[in-house]
């Protein structure tokens, strides 16, 4: 095997395990982005449904600024 071939085998396995750390790292993000949406839709939903008029940000925002988003739709919904 000469010189040439060899290092062109190993950059092709050096870019496809570091795609493959990219693709890892992507997948990870996604799936915590995924958790933290699902965890604030249901009470945007119930916020939508109820009448509340509470924006999906906006519940982001109030975990974010220590605020329970639960008591603001909660008291924002009409009786």
């Amino acid at each position: 095997m000469n010189a040439p071939h060899l290092l062109s085998t190993l950059a092709q396995g050096a870019g496809t395990a570091a795609l493959v750390a990219v693709l890892v790292i992507a997948g990870l993000i996604a799936i915590i982005v995924l958790m933290f949406v699902i965890q604030h839709f249901n009470l945007w939903l119930q916020a939508q449904l109820s009448g509340a008029h509470v924006r999906f940000v906006d519940i982001i925002g109030m975990r974010f600024r220590k605020v329970d988003p639960r008591t603001v739709v909660h008291s924002r919904s009409p009786a």
